[in-house]
């Protein structure tokens, strides 16, 4: 097939593809010989030297057609049909592979493997093979139905299956190193194995299901193959990508208002999650769970009678200024709530969480306590670590709050002292390779120096010079971004933001995106622009562009859950996340910035999909009422299911605070804009 990019020739049963006259892929088959090539939209037989509606040929009983048509410029879409030419049903696995005659810069699952995990000492699936046995991932585990991407400084390769029907999406992929290359593969039906990736860092036996063919009977699946140049390393596969969202885009419907979520998340706050301690600590609670202690609990299972949401009681935080716990942003927001409405209860109980804040958790060095309950003697002196996430967290938030404090004429210098010296701190102080690392002492010396987690301080950074107008800290914002976006971000390596993971992420990389536009829109700088552009697709390689297929029985199906827009965790946690309600706002900055409406598609598909299983206070999942507001933090969209008896398709009952305080974030956001979300 010819373009302007690159021929393709076809070498049944496999394809080779030619890219400025040399081989770039060549066909998975033992002859090796080319006996027909798509040529201006037909098919055409080399030895015969004539068109063909379909490239046909036979093995093994049965007989397979190719049916190529070109969608765009290097972007194809094949169907294959299996017929079964014998007259006995017929067990099999299906599956059609190329091989890229390069050995790739880059490769990637994704939302699974980004050049085989590399990075942390987790246990999550690593490189592309298991003791000799090549990895197979079940479609539901990749962000592109059953996607693989491989690229050198040239040309990236994708190959991802098509999600119009069953027989087309119930699939699989894997990839395996050859000696000049790397293969792709597509595999139906939807299979897993030598091992299933159940749990982090936990294993099943594999998972192997194959598909039945009647005697003379067919089974026809279509898939795509998409070939782009590279333009920036490490980042060739974007093209395809927006190739798919196009194929695949939808409407999501019937999740909750955000003006409806706002009211019942603010009185959720004050009802529900506040707490006064000791009549000397105003607090908000992390979450709840039923009975506050059954993590992955299935209360139908066992009986619902008596069983009720209550708070965490594990032994583990309760209360954490950012991260899961989000307690500054969730005062910032009742801080909003009484600039928007004149609730005074929602000043008071606001500020009274930020005061308790900022007179208890400064440290001599500079530094503050990002989790209470070592100041409430309910845990060992230095149990919990000072991470950069909570810490860029905290001095964003309580530097929001004295700024929108300052519109209502209150102020609060203390919650300005404590943002100001934290940021001072990090002025001067980093780790031996340069970084914010990920972890901090109390005696202001660094812990754990890894990962890309730092660059939450971003956040707070560049808030510092808003407020100030010190250049100061515009400059150690902008050396550092530098930093970040060099180190990782331009390596597709974005690490160790997801703190009960140790690993590639997605959510270390969304300071990037928000700081980038933040940079661009001060200094009209091109390259920030970039940067934040580059961010957006990093995170969106793990954002679902499909929705996969689950059983009338399902949590999914009976609650209406869909997995278009839903964001996975990282390359350690498989599931489903609401994230994308925090990422939002920044896609739609960089739409009103570019002007390119695929960003625009992203906001919405983040913002609605995050809103859906809200509950308004009726919404019953496993025999219990959820409490206005509250969503669960987990979908289950694959195997991934913390339990080999757990099928896809299920929501945990552990109500974390921030999927609701992420919302909060955006909209109050949006607000400070003119812009209405949702």
């Amino acid at each position: 097939m010819k373009s302007n990019l690159f021929t393709l020739d076809i070498n049944l049963p496999g394809w080779a593809i030619l890219h400025n006259g040399k081989p770039i892929c060549k066909p998975v088959m033992e002859n090796g010989k080319i006996n027909a090539v798509i040529e201006n939209g037909k098919a055409r037989d080399i030895r015969l030297n004539q068109d063909i509606e379909g490239i046909t040929y036979s093995g093994d009983g049965f007989t397979i057609t190719d049916i190529i048509s070109e969608l765009e410029n290097g972007f194809y879409k094949i169907q294959r049909i299996f017929k079964n030419t014998t007259e006995k049903e017929r067990q099999v696995v299906l599956m059609f592979e190329c091989e890229a005659m390069y050995k790739p810069d880059f490769y990637m699952i994704p939302s699974v493997t980004y050049n085989g995990n590399k990075w942390g000492q987790g246990k999550e699936p690593k490189g592309l093979s298991h003791e000799g046995k090549p990895w197979v991932f079940g479609y539901q585990r990749a962000s592109i139905p059953s996607a693989t991407f491989s690229e050198n400084n040239d040309v990236s390769i994708g190959l991802f299956a098509c999600d119009k029907n069953a027989e087309s999406l119930v699939s699989a992929c894997s990839m395996s190193e050859t000696d000049s290359g790397i293969t792709h593969r597509l595999i139906w039906p939807d299979r897993e194995e030598p091992l299933v990736y159940i749990s982090r860092d936990e294993y099943a036996p594999a998972h192997t299901p194959e598909i039945t063919i009647n005697g003379g009977a067919e089974y026809a699946v279509t898939f795509y193959l998409s070939l782009n140049p590279v333009t920036k390393p490490f980042y060739g596969w974007t093209n395809t990508y927006d190739r798919a969202q196009k194929l695949m885009n939808r409407e999501i419907t019937g999740h909750m208002s955000s003006e409806d979520f706002w009211k019942l998340r603010v009185n959720f706050i004050k009802d529900t999650q506040y707490t006064k301690i000791d009549r000397k600590y105003s607090l908000l609670e992390i979450g709840y769970l039923p009975d506050g202690h059954i993590y992955n609990f299935f209360p139908e299972e066992h009986g619902t009678q008596g069983i009720e949401f209550k708070r965490r009681d594990t032994g583990d935080r309760r209360f954490e200024i950012g991260w899961t716990g989000q307690n500054a942003s969730a005062a910032v927001a009742l801080i909003y709530d009484y600039i928007k409405t004149g609730n005074e209860d929602s000043l008071r109980i606001g500020t009274e969480v930020l005061d308790t804040w900022a007179t208890h958790a400064p440290l001599p060095c500079g530094l503050f306590e990002v989790e209470f309950d070592e100041l409430l003697g309910t845990h060992p002196k230095n149990y919990f670590n000072i991470d950069t996430c909570n810490l860029g967290w905290g001095i964003w938030q309580m530097l929001e709050a004295y700024q929108a404090l300052k519109t209502v004429n209150i102020d609060k210098p203390t919650y300005k002292t404590m943002a100001l010296n934290a940021c001072d701190f990090f002025l001067t102080n980093k780790t031996p390779g340069g970084s914010f690392g990920k972890t901090w002492n109390r005696d202001g010396t660094p812990g754990d120096i890894n990962g890309t987690i730092g660059c939450f301080l971003l956040l707070g950074l560049i808030k510092a010079h808003e407020i100030t107008g010190k250049a100061e800290y515009l400059n150690c914002t902008k050396e550092m971004f530098r930093y970040y976006v060099d180190r990782d971000l331009a390596r597709m390596e974005c690490t160790a933001g997801a703190l009960d993971t140790y690993c590639i992420d997605k959510e270390t990389c969304w300071p990037l995106l928000k700081v980038g536009l933040d940079l661009y829109e001060l200094t009209g700088e091109k390259e920030y622009l970039d940067d934040a552009t580059l961010a957006a697709y990093y995170m969106l390689s793990f954002t679902f562009v499909y929705d996969a297929l689950y059983g009338p029985e399902t949590d999914f199906a009976t609650l209406g859950y869909r997995t278009y827009g839903g964001t996975s965790v990282s390359t350690q946690h498989h599931h489903l996340d609401p994230w994308g309600s925090l990422m939002a706002y920044d896609y739609y900055r960089l739409y009103k910035l570019t002007g390119d409406e695929k960003w625009h598609n992203w906001y919405e598909a983040l913002w609605k999909n995050a809103m859906l299983c809200v509950s308004d206070g009726n919404l019953i999942v496993h025999g219990l009422r959820r409490p206005p507001s509250t969503q669960n933090e987990i979908f289950l969209q694959n195997r991934f299911t913390f339990s080999s008896d757990c099928p896809p398709g299920r929501l945990n009952d552990w109500l974390q605070s921030w999927p609701g305080q992420f919302k909060l974030v955006t909209l109050y956001r949006a607000m400070k804009d003119g812009v209405v979300v949702g």
